[in-house]
């Protein structure tokens, strides 16, 4: 069974402070004679369920769309449940407890229980969504050789109320390795997600861009 990780793009979508709410223009519609329904949609690369490639923090690397299809199937994904309150962090710690468990994956999916807060309070979730220490992103660096994808339930793996510590864990994670890390933030994690097996992730593919929206599919067995 395959269920979606993704939110679907609305007008009111989560939005990171300093960037551009999705907007959804009918430009056509059947119903006032045109022939066609025809809609524009304009959004920004980084709101609402996106992949963000090594490109984001790195003068060097490579674009989303330049990386072959593969890089973008997992088989090896771990959900771990790590609760965490308004704008906390994960920690170095924290993962270490979980290391048998997370050493070989290649996905690993955090879920802090902040899908529940995006529906119930999006306000709460824009602003005070828990993030990622830069020392627990050098623990993936150091100690996660298979990684090739992080995920959270949260609106950035930079938490709002803590942009530097954010900044630093995303240079850690993109620049400063010779690895290729892809974060995918604001991920829907509030399924039972037992048994899962296998996660594609499909961007949308654009020439140049750093990061993109994406469809994620999680496969349950």
């Amino acid at each position: 069974m395959f269920i979606r990780l993704s939110y679907d793009l609305r007008e009111n979508t989560p939005c990171p402070e300093g960037l551009w709410p999705v907007r959804i223009r009918h430009n056509h519609d059947i119903e006032l004679g045109k022939i066609s329904n025809v809609f524009t949609v304009t959004l920004c690369n980084h709101v609402g369920t996106h992949i963000d490639g090594p490109r984001h923090f790195s003068r060097i690397k490579k674009a989303l769309n330049e990386f072959p299809l593969e890089s973008f199937i997992f088989t090896h994904p771990v959900v771990l449940d790590l609760p965490k309150g308004d704008d906390a962090l994960v920690h170095a710690e924290d993962l270490k407890k979980y290391r048998a468990i997370i050493e070989t994956v290649d996905l690993l999916l955090i879920r802090t229980g902040f899908s529940a807060v995006r529906d119930m309070d999006p306000l709460r979730y824009t602003n005070h969504s828990p993030g990622f220490s830069a020392a627990a992103a050098q623990y993936v660096v150091n100690h996660l050789p298979n990684l090739r994808a992080l995920g959270m339930d949260t609106l950035s793996f930079a938490a709002p109320q803590q942009l530097a510590e954010g900044i630093k864990a995303h240079q850690i994670l993109m620049d400063r390795t010779p690895r290729d890390i892809f974060l995918i933030e604001d991920v829907n994690l509030a399924a039972n997600l037992f048994g899962l097996k296998r996660v594609i992730v499909a961007p949308l593919f654009c020439e140049q861009i750093d990061s993109a929206p994406c469809t994620i599919l999680a496969y349950l067995e």
